[in-house]
């Protein structure tokens, strides 16, 4: 074979090899950029969509300050928005609030969390300290749970984390309970103390583990 024959060929197996990195690279991109631009537009205008054409708004933070978590909530936790982050739902003004996201991404971090962990939801100006009460799993075709207590957050992911296939009917519930509702102030902000996390026995029947919800259909 002539040496330029063999050497268009190199540059052929070359630009191909290229192009698969490309492919396999893009997602990834994408979904770094979506990421620093759904950050940007919370901090710059909460409740904000973060780019032209989004379906959803920026709505809340979320933390958990021992795992090191920060992330982003979205108003919306439908299948296509829960790619980008947590989708919060509030059924109604007087119930509380569930996020649901998936296990292998945004809620992998879920499997970490114990009783006793501090969660933080900023949020309409204001930042809400929760402490955990309870993990649970349920399977959503046995159990259709009522509304949340006022106040309780519920987070919500599939189950097992370690699951080869996607979907499923287990879901993960981890429960949280107001610890305190601090007024968001630009030149302080009050962070809770672990002994200030209260005892779940010490808590009112109403807030403990029983949190109640519909299952997440979504994730």
């Amino acid at each position: 074979m002539k040496p330029r024959l063999l050497r268009a060929l190199a540059c052929l197996f070359g630009l191909a090899g290229i192009a698969q990195i490309g492919a396999g690279l893009y997602p990834w991109a994408k979904g770094q950029l979506a990421m620093r631009l759904i950050e940007r537009s919370y901090l710059d205008a909460p409740g904000s969509r973060p780019w032209t054409g989004a379906d959803f708004r920026v709505v809340a933070q979320l933390d958990a300050p021992r795992l090191g978590v920060r992330q982003y909530v979205l108003d919306d936790a439908s299948a296509r928005t829960l790619a980008f982050g947590p989708g919060l739902t509030q059924p109604t003004p007087e119930s509380g609030i569930v996020l649901s996201a998936h296990r292998d991404s945004h809620f992998a971090w879920l499997r970490h969390i114990v009783q006793g962990d501090v969660l933080r939801v900023e949020r309409d100006g204001d930042v809400h300290v929760y402490a955990v009460t309870a993990m649970q799993v349920v399977d959503r075709r046995m159990l259709r749970l009522a509304l949340p207590p006022r106040g309780t957050l519920v987070l919500t992911t599939c189950w097992p984390f370690d699951a080869l296939t996607a979907g499923g009917d287990l879901r993960y519930v981890v429960t949280a309970v107001p610890v305190a509702v601090v007024q968001q102030d630009v030149t302080q902000m009050v962070a809770a103390r672990p002994s200030d996390v209260p005892n779940a026995a010490e808590l009112p029947r109403d807030a403990r583990a029983d949190a109640s919800f519909t299952v997440a259909r979504n994730l």
